[in-house]
């Protein structure tokens, strides 16, 4: 997870925190589950509403790669190909393929393969340049299932949030 978005998170919800406690008696009295089972149900309802199941799968394993640190993975993404350099340029072949094998990033793992193929450089900018507006528009899409379900959230946190005022009253 990216630092800023852990400070971000934890800051967040501990200025929301103390101001609870410093404001009420009974601080426990504004956590209402039901209300909380509204939001997310609804926002994941409106999500099946709005959106094919395969584009829902597909943002399930998403979810948790927008967390991710981006510096930690570019670098063990260089770390791989200069080992796959290294190999290259001693001329072990065996051993090249043997690392590019383990190269997770299939975009750096294409570009790789297609130098050791021997491609004309044209063709490694044209593919990899699809490629990389394949990966754009595939990201956009995933994005915007996240946008929309940040849109319908508010929806259902007014309706959890009209439940709970009526429940106590």
């Amino acid at each position: 997870m990216n630092i800023s978005t852990a400070i971000g998170i934890g800051g967040g919800l501990l200025l929301i925190a103390v101001t609870i406690a410093m404001s009420l008696e009974n601080p426990a009295a504004l956590w209402d589950p039901l209300s909380m089972v509204v939001v997310l149900g609804g926002t994941l309802a409106a999500a099946f509403i709005a959106f094919p199941m395969t584009e829902l799968r597909r943002i399930s394993s998403v979810f948790f790669i927008v967390l991710r640190n981006e510096k930690m993975y570019a670098r063990d993404d260089m770390m791989e190909l200069v080992e796959v350099a290294r190999a290259l340029m001693k001329a072990d072949i065996r051993t090249t393929e043997k690392k590019m094998g383990s190269i997770k990033n299939p975009f750096l793992r294409l570009g790789i393969q297609l130098v050791m193929d021997g491609a004309p450089i044209e063709d490694i900018i044209d593919i990899m340049s699809w490629r990389i507006q394949k990966l754009r528009a595939k990201e956009k899409a995933e994005a915007q299932v996240f946008r929309a379900m940040a849109s319908f959230a508010p929806a259902f946190g007014m309706i959890g949030t009209l439940l709970g005022l009526i429940n106590m009253l």
